[in-house]
């Protein structure tokens, strides 16, 4: 690099080049193109597109809905530019957040049942671009959502309290439905990957790239799903992560600053510290929790950012290994005492650039991305006296 750093085609060939290690902030169903999407409905040809809110529909032929466009022109844009962030621009009422989590929705038809095809596109881009691993959040888990509902019920229902926590799970566990809830993710894991592998011819003398990048997947989890269903849900993650090594990781997705999700933080944290001990010697599953991904601006009336303590409580109460975004963490209660806790633990912060300016708005001098490389990078008593204050 020194020999060649005053030329720049040089470097750009040499960068290129570079192995990009892991791809760990990976939502599936979010890293395939809104173009590739429509590619694969137009081939299957079972699919239109709705008039009402331009998404994708199986639903066709009465008359409020369209044929999949091919050509990259007119509807077709028209059809990326919802299902996707191009060329969008902020509005009163309608941000980049409302815009980007009304997206998952519209292609929704396909995203959610074609895992092993997606993996396989997102391989091959990884390979592409000299990734060696990638760890996507797979899938939800409706199958456990019902059933620590249903099971919640028969226990007499109302709030998931910390002090019923033990007898729920001992429950969740001897229902005769629970091993179709924890295969719901092994399953999907074990088929995806095997489609994703037929498609690359893996395992051949054609072997495709990408069957060379290696992945690992996480369970993720709505946060505004009812309580017992989210307990349902994780349980079944940590369970499965025992069977299933390929999966190692369990996330909370979906706007960190909706109502509902602002509501059930500190629960859901507890659920996880609960299960985090429980299972420290069994399962081998991690946390990787969105904590932070808050703003000043975006938190809901009635909370503020250093009474909510988000990346806090995801470290100390849930034990979370890493934390996905930690935007807010200079308007957490002792910011600097938090930086100091991240780096004295170990917390990996995945830092989402893109993400950050396009759906809160945060970027240049105002983003933390500074204050965490002022401190996290450095372990000496000077440099911590010098830098995370």
């Amino acid at each position: 690099l020194e020999e060649i750093r005053k030329d720049e085609a040089a470097v750009r060939e040499f960068l290129i080049a570079m192995p990009l290690g892991g791809d760990l902030h990976h939502h599936l169903s979010g890293s395939v193109y809104a173009e590739t999407f429509l590619g694969w409905a137009a081939a299957d040809g079972d699919f239109c597109i709705a008039d009402s809110n331009l998404g994708l529909s199986t639903a066709c032929g009465d008359g409020n809905d369209a044929p999949v466009p091919s050509g990259r022109r007119d509807f077709y844009l028209e059809v990326v530019r919802a299902w996707s962030m191009l060329d969008f621009v902020p509005s009163p009422g309608y941000s980049g957040a409302d815009h980007f989590f009304s997206t998952f929705s519209k292609f929704g038809a396909l995203s959610g049942t074609q895992h092993g095809r997606m993996l396989a596109d997102v391989r091959r881009r990884a390979a592409a671009e000299n990734l060696l691993y990638i760890e996507p959040m797979l899938t939800s888990n409706s199958t456990a959502r019902s059933l620590g509902e249903d099971v919640w019920s028969d226990l007499g229902g109302g709030s998931v309290v910390p002090a019923e926590y033990a007898s729920f799970h001992a429950a969740l566990l001897a229902d005769p439905g629970f091993p179709s809830a924890r295969g719901r993710l092994t399953d999907d894991a074990e088929n995806s990957e095997n489609i994703a592998n037929a498609e690359q011819d893996c395992g051949t003398a054609d072997a495709a790239p990408g069957c060379a990048v290696r992945t690992r997947y996480q369970a993720y989890i709505s946060r505004s799903g009812s309580d017992s269903g989210v307990f349902a849900q994780m349980v079944a993650a940590y369970e499965a992560a025992i069977v299933e090594p390929r999966i190692v990781g369990l996330n909370l997705v979906g706007p960190e600053d909706g109502s509902t999700a602002m509501a059930n933080y500190d629960d859901q944290m507890d659920m996880l510290g609960y299960l985090g001990e429980y299972y420290a010697d069994t399962s081998p599953l991690r946390l990787s929790l969105h904590a932070g991904e808050i703003t000043a601006a975006s938190v809901p009336n009635g909370y503020e950012l250093d009474e909510t303590d988000h990346i806090r409580k995801a470290v100390e109460i849930a034990g979370t290994r890493r934390v996905g975004h930690g935007v807010d963490v200079m308007f957490e209660s002792d910011a600097d005492g938090l930086l100091e806790m991240l780096r004295d633990r170990g917390i990996l912060v995945e830092i989402c650039f893109a993400s950050n300016d396009i759906i809160l708005e945060v970027s240049g001098a105002p983003h933390p991305i500074y204050d965490y490389m002022a401190c996290l990078l450095y372990t000496s008593d000077a440099a911590d006296d010098l830098l995370c204050v």
